[in-house]
């Protein structure tokens, strides 16, 4: 059953919603697994089962759970190198029960975009919280961060190829991304 339909429920009886979430993510929705995580996480401040709750829908193979688990971990220097390898599996479509990148016709880069917005808007529905990045660290290399191909945007999903030095200096770019849709 997808449980997005039903988040309007959230503002009136939140209760009754979250009662209703858990009895979903008790019989495997994913989705409703992503919504308890963020709203363990965010609104409770309860990390750990809300990771917990993360970690069960992108085992399952939910590609906007991944990049969310992802995304968090990578806020943390402890947890980083963990969301980095979360995030490049995701981008490789490497997630279990997710099509390999030979059975989908979609690219690492577009599913990135699509999973930021998803992502974005659920965080937007279900909780009051606004990430708080520290400032970005300039990279030393000059390179890192530019647009590649004179500007041209990806005609799928309409954003810049940007080359970087790291994977850690991309995937703290798409951290910002995902913080300005937030």
């Amino acid at each position: 059953m997808p449980v997005r339909r039903e988040r309007v429920f959230h503002w009136l009886d939140a209760k009754g919603y979250f009662a209703f979430l858990r009895s979903c993510a008790e019989c495997g929705n994913l989705e409703a697994s992503l919504f308890l995580g963020l709203d363990e996480i965010y609104n409770r401040r309860r990390k750990s089962l809300g990771l917990h709750h993360l970690h069960k829908a992108m085992k399952g193979g939910h590609r906007v759970a991944a990049y969310t688990l992802g995304i968090i971990l990578l806020q943390d220097p402890e947890t980083q190198p963990l969301g980095i390898k979360t995030l490049n599996k995701l981008a490789a479509m490497d997630l279990p029960g997710a099509p390999s990148a030979h059975e989908s016709s979609i690219s690492g880069d577009v599913l990135i975009a699509t999973c930021r917005r998803e992502a974005a808007s659920a965080m937007r529905d279900l909780t009051w919280t606004r990430l708080h990045l520290r400032p970005r660290r300039p990279c030393t290399n000059r390179l890192c961060g530019r647009v590649e191909r004179a500007g041209k945007a990806n005609p799928w999903s309409g954003e810049e190829s940007y080359r970087f030095c790291s994977q850690l200096c991309r995937w703290t770019h798409e951290l910002y991304k995902f913080s300005e849709l937030i």
